[in-house]
């Protein structure tokens, strides 16, 4: 079973953790009425739970502070670390799906964590590039054809012959809370409903050693490794500059 933080995009171990298929409403594999309902549960005052959309504003807080300040795919664009606002759109948009938990103080209300998924499938490139094509901003739509690359080159669905996989997405913790295991519940919490959706492989992009080495050590397996500088535009550009310790992703993925 997974500790701490463990998704796509993922950063390090205890920041946050990122998106992978991350569909807009409209092309989600998971529709309004095919979603699963999640039995509620109270772990030590925080009440774990599926987000709805009177949620939206306080997902939207908590993916400000303690999502995108450590997201790579962010912060690594040649354009910056500003937050796009189609990015941003997208993420919130897990809720239509049912796939986003939060965890939620029951005495004050704060926001201790949340963690998205999404369900993939064999036709995911196809979907990332066109979210690319109808992305508003450059970095989104450079978002999504990396996403693309990543998901042509990782198999996961043929790899595994399945027709759907469980990915790990976004996720994030409040440092306030962070003593709490916050993480590890709303993974086991995902993990239901993976069991839920019918679904046996689960899947997620490392994109920080450190988190690919402790992926390594649950017995997952890497399918796809790629570096940041290996990936450019028409042009020869590097979109995607990382860091002198982080320098390229890996994908993982298990049958459950």
């Amino acid at each position: 079973m997974f500790s701490m933080n463990v998704c796509r995009r993922m950063c390090s171990i205890g920041a946050s953790i990122n998106q992978r298929a991350v569909y807009l409403h409209q092309n989600a594999v998971v529709k309004p009425h095919q979603k699963a309902i999640l039995e509620t549960s109270v772990i030590q005052g925080i009440r774990y739970r599926q987000a709805t959309q009177a949620d939206r504003e306080l997902l939207r807080e908590g993916l400000k502070k303690y999502f995108y300040p450590d997201d790579p795919f962010t912060n690594f664009h040649y354009s910056g670390s500003a937050v796009d606002p189609d990015d941003m759109e997208c993420a919130l948009g897990i809720i239509d799906t049912g796939l986003m938990i939060l965890a939620v103080d029951e005495e004050t209300g704060e926001l201790g964590g949340f963690a998205g998924s999404s369900i993939i499938g064999p036709d995911e490139p196809t979907k990332f590039l066109q979210l690319a094509s109808e992305a508003q901003t450059k970095k989104f739509a450079d978002i999504h054809r990396l996403l693309a690359h990543i998901a042509i080159n990782a198999r996961i669905c043929e790899r595994f012959g399945v027709d759907k996989a469980y990915y790990f997405s976004v996720t994030g913790v409040n440092p306030k809370f962070r003593r709490n295991a916050i993480a590890t519940k709303l993974q086991l919490k995902h993990f239901q409903l993976a069991h839920l959706h019918g679904i046996n492989v689960i899947c997620v992009d490392c994109t920080n050693p450190a988190s690919a080495l402790a992926i390594g050590g649950y017995g997952m397996e890497c399918v796809f490794t790629m570096k940041y500088a290996d990936f450019k535009d028409d042009n020869g550009r590097v979109l995607f500059n990382g860091t002198e310790n982080c320098t390229e992703l890996k994908t993982y993925a298990m049958r459950i």
